[in-house]
């Protein structure tokens, strides 16, 4: 009886499953039953159209000119007067060091230049007297010649003694010493003049030399430019050869691209090259080939090619650059970018085949102008291409063309 009973029960349990997986059946027929609706979607024949052929070389931009403004003379920083990002002048102060010590140095200088002027004036005053005294002893020398030669003519007559002629030619000869006496006195006064003009030329040499020193306490800017970097605050010591200022030329920037070495035979110097600053808003830039590095570095087989770029707002050195050499012209094919459908590393197009978007992996290339993108592989000349509601597609769903 218990058995039967049992049987019974399993029995009901079982057609009870059985009844509400049918309802389920139902359920889940009525959820999914039925085709999805057709997306509407507009597409584009891609077609192969003639572009240049581009060889992209990337390099940074750089100054052609940039100086290193380091102290040359020992002291503290009394004040600065530039900060990093100041556009400046040539020759505007940037900072000042303490000089007290070189302003002591050139008050020395000054006070030896003075003090030997003044030992030349008296010089000048002592070979004006020294000339007198020549000038007196000639006279002395010039009479007693004549009176020497009188007696002379006398002492022939015999009308004067021996005693009273030796007197006279005694006298002739006091006379001729003491004019060359004068003029040794005049050729020392005029060698202690040298003497002095030579301590004078020292002392306006030490003087120059102090004054170069003092101008080293003063730091300015070489060129007109802008400053990039700032080492230095008030109150730090400034020691020779120690960097303060690092200042490049704002007007004279050049992209130094890196470029392989097959890529040679195609530069010329002063060839015109659309470069691309990313991080500027004026992407479209056109520089002119300046230089060309003959050396080939053997370990990447490039050279380096430096192109003149034009003043524009809010270049500096260290930027990201493109520059785009042609080559010639290609056959691309290209997509709007609104056709590219990006899944995680995947980039793809969908096809409109047969009423059906298809999905094709594709590689793509350069951005190109009016919001386009080059197909590098993945689709052929002739495919038609959903370019909107990509988001709502999916591969095999069925699509309608609008008109």
């Amino acid at each position: 009886m218990k058995n039967k009973l049992s049987i019974w029960i399993l029995m009901f349990l079982i057609a009870l499953g059985a009844a509400s997986c049918k309802h389920n059946e139902k359920k889940l027929e009525k959820y999914t039953g039925g085709e999805h609706p057709a997306i509407e979607v507009g597409t584009i024949s891609v077609a192969p159209e003639k572009m240049s052929d581009v060889y992209q070389a990337v390099g940074t931009v750089q100054s052609g000119k940039r100086s290193v403004l380091s102290a040359k003379v020992m002291g503290n920083v009394l004040a600065v007067y530039a900060n990093e990002g100041d556009i400046v002048t040539s020759g505007r102060l940037l900072a000042k060091i303490d000089s007290r010590d070189i302003e002591t140095q050139v008050r020395q200088a000054q006070s030896g230049i003075q003090e030997a002027q003044r030992a030349l004036q008296e010089v000048d005053e002592g070979i004006a007297a020294a000339e007198s005294g020549v000038a007196a002893a000639q006279a002395n020398s010039d009479l007693a010649g004549k009176t020497f030669a009188r007696y002379e003519k006398l002492k022939q007559d015999n009308s004067v003694s021996d005693q009273e002629f030796d007197q006279i030619a005694a006298q002739k000869r006091m006379a001729d010493a003491d004019v060359h006496r004068a003029e040794r006195s005049v050729e020392a006064m005029k060698a202690k003049r040298r003497q002095v003009e030579s301590k004078i030329e020292q002392a306006k040499q030490g003087l120059q030399q102090a004054e170069i020193m003092r101008s080293f306490a003063s730091v300015n800017a070489p060129f007109n430019g802008i400053i990039v970097q700032k080492s230095t605050e008030p109150g730090q010591l400034a020691a020779p050869g120690a960097p303060l200022f690092t200042i490049e030329d704002n007007s004279d920037y050049r992209l130094e691209a890196q470029v392989e070495e097959n890529f040679l035979k195609y530069l010329n110097i002063g060839q015109n090259v659309p470069v691309t600053i990313e991080s500027l808003q004026d992407s479209d830039i056109n520089g002119v080939v300046r230089e060309i590095v003959p050396a080939v570095d053997p370990s990447s087989r490039s050279f380096t090619v430096k192109i003149k770029l034009p003043v524009v707002p809010n270049m500096r050195s260290g930027l990201y650059g493109k520059a785009n050499f042609k080559r010639g012209e290609i056959n691309v094919l290209s997509v709007p970018k609104s056709a590219l459908v990006v899944r995680g590393q995947i980039t793809g197009v969908f096809v409109v085949l047969n009423g059906t978007a298809q999905l094709r992996l594709v590689k793509t290339g350069r951005e190109l102008t009016g919001g386009r993108v080059e197909v590098l592989s993945g689709l052929n000349a002739g495919d038609i291409v959903a370019i909107n509601n990509t988001d709502r597609l999916t591969d095999g769903g069925k699509v309608v063309v609008s008109q």
